[in-house]
Protein backbone atom coordinates (compact mmCIF):
# COMPACT_ATOMS: atom_id res chain seq x y z
CA UNK A 1 0.00 0.00 0.00
CA UNK A 2 1.60 3.38 -0.99
CA UNK A 3 1.89 6.18 1.87
CA UNK A 4 1.75 9.66 0.71
CA UNK A 5 2.72 12.37 3.30
CA UNK A 6 4.38 16.24 3.19
CA UNK A 7 6.86 17.43 4.86
CA UNK A 8 7.01 20.70 6.23
CA UNK A 9 9.02 22.88 8.64
CA UNK A 10 7.67 24.54 10.93
CA UNK A 11 7.83 28.90 11.08
CA UNK A 12 5.73 31.80 11.44
CA UNK A 13 6.91 33.27 8.37
CA UNK A 14 8.82 30.82 6.00
CA UNK A 15 11.58 31.80 3.90
CA UNK A 16 11.57 31.11 -0.41
CA UNK A 17 13.48 28.05 0.81
CA UNK A 18 11.41 26.66 3.63
CA UNK A 19 8.02 27.23 1.22
CA UNK A 20 9.85 25.03 -1.27
CA UNK A 21 10.49 22.09 1.56
CA UNK A 22 6.83 22.54 2.81
CA UNK A 23 5.64 21.37 -0.75
CA UNK A 24 7.95 18.90 -1.09
CA UNK A 25 5.90 15.06 -0.34
CA UNK A 26 6.85 11.57 -0.06
CA UNK A 27 5.36 8.79 -2.09
CA UNK A 28 6.33 5.74 -1.10
CA UNK A 29 4.90 2.21 -2.56
CA UNK A 30 4.32 -0.45 -5.43
CA UNK A 31 4.32 0.74 -9.17
CA UNK A 32 0.59 0.26 -10.30
CA UNK A 33 1.28 1.55 -14.03
CA UNK A 34 3.74 3.52 -16.19
CA UNK A 35 3.21 5.54 -19.03
CA UNK A 36 6.26 5.61 -20.88
CA UNK A 37 5.21 8.36 -23.27
CA UNK A 38 4.19 10.60 -20.67
CA UNK A 39 6.76 9.89 -18.17
CA UNK A 40 3.93 9.44 -15.93
CA UNK A 41 3.97 6.81 -12.79
CA UNK A 42 1.03 5.48 -10.64
CA UNK A 43 1.89 4.38 -7.63
CA UNK A 44 -0.47 1.90 -5.12
CA UNK A 45 -2.44 3.41 -2.68
CA UNK A 46 -2.36 7.36 -4.55
CA UNK A 47 -4.63 8.51 -6.54
CA UNK A 48 -2.27 11.69 -7.88
CA UNK A 49 -0.21 10.73 -11.00
CA UNK A 50 3.54 11.14 -10.55
CA UNK A 51 5.45 13.09 -13.68
CA UNK A 52 9.08 12.42 -14.24
CA UNK A 53 10.83 15.59 -15.90
CA UNK A 54 14.44 16.05 -17.48
CA UNK A 55 15.41 17.23 -13.50
CA UNK A 56 14.16 13.95 -11.60
CA UNK A 57 17.28 12.34 -9.92
CA UNK A 58 17.39 8.73 -9.94
CA UNK A 59 18.90 6.79 -7.77
CA UNK A 60 22.37 4.30 -9.00
CA UNK A 61 20.91 2.08 -11.68
CA UNK A 62 17.82 3.18 -12.14
CA UNK A 63 16.22 5.41 -14.86
CA UNK A 64 12.41 6.01 -15.69
CA UNK A 65 12.44 3.61 -18.29
CA UNK A 66 13.87 1.01 -15.45
CA UNK A 67 10.84 1.92 -13.52
CA UNK A 68 8.20 -1.33 -13.77
CA UNK A 69 4.53 -2.20 -12.25
CA UNK A 70 5.39 -4.32 -9.03
CA UNK A 71 8.69 -2.22 -8.01
CA UNK A 72 8.86 -1.05 -4.73
CA UNK A 73 9.77 2.86 -4.98
CA UNK A 74 10.39 5.91 -2.70
CA UNK A 75 9.63 9.31 -4.75
CA UNK A 76 10.12 12.72 -3.29
CA UNK A 77 7.68 15.23 -5.39
CA UNK A 78 6.38 18.56 -5.62
CA UNK A 79 2.65 19.55 -6.16
CA UNK A 80 2.18 20.73 -9.75
CA UNK A 81 -0.39 23.68 -10.25
CA UNK A 82 -2.25 20.80 -12.85
CA UNK A 83 -2.92 18.76 -10.06
CA UNK A 84 0.22 16.05 -10.66
CA UNK A 85 3.12 15.51 -8.52
CA UNK A 86 6.40 16.37 -10.20
CA UNK A 87 8.75 14.10 -8.89
CA UNK A 88 12.40 15.48 -7.64
CA UNK A 89 13.73 11.93 -6.83
CA UNK A 90 13.02 8.58 -7.62
CA UNK A 91 14.29 5.28 -5.14
CA UNK A 92 14.20 2.13 -4.49
CA UNK A 93 12.13 1.48 -1.52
Amino acid sequence: MGTYTAQSEGGARPTHQEAQAAEKQEVTGKIEAVDQDQSVVQVQGTSVPIVATSSTRYSRGLSFKSLKPGMEVKIVAVLRSDGKLEALEVRSA
